[in-house]
């Protein structure tokens, strides 16, 4: 037979219903742990989701965008704002002073800012004839 050296094989577990409940409460600590992972996982995936529906909804949107503008005629209306008594005074304020030459260029319309404003125009048109 085998000697059997000083070095332990098992050790003796004092209390080893407290050591069982540390084990169970770690392992239930762990799975809540993977739970909550999971659930940040699916939240995710579903705002990743939304994100590529919101981008192709643009998309669809601008090339109808594209499609209106090249269908509209051309026109050269000007749009004029329905004033009112609080607007008057916050444009006279505005209109008194002096712009310069650089906001003047940043300040130009775009395509879309100039259609917008000439179809309210049309509107304003067809509502004064109404």
């Amino acid at each position: 037979m085998k000697e059997q050296s000083d070095d332990a094989f098992f050790v003796k577990i004092k209390s080893p219903e407290e050591l069982r409940r540390y084990v169970l409460e770690t392992l239930k600590s762990i799975l809540e742990s993977l739970q909550k992972s999971e659930k940040f996982k699916r939240v995710r995936q579903d705002r990743a989701d939304k994100l590529r529906k919101v981008a192709a909804l643009m998309k669809e949107t601008n090339r109808i965008m594209g499609l209106l503008k090249s269908k509209l005629p051309q026109t050269k209306l000007k749009l004029s704002a329905p004033k009112t008594a609080n607007t008057d005074v916050k444009t006279a304020k505005k209109k008194s002073k002096p712009e310069k030459p650089k906001e003047k260029a940043q300040k130009k319309a775009t395509e879309i800012e100039k259609l917008e404003s000439e179809l309210n125009a049309i509107e304003q048109k067809l509502k004064s004839l109404m």
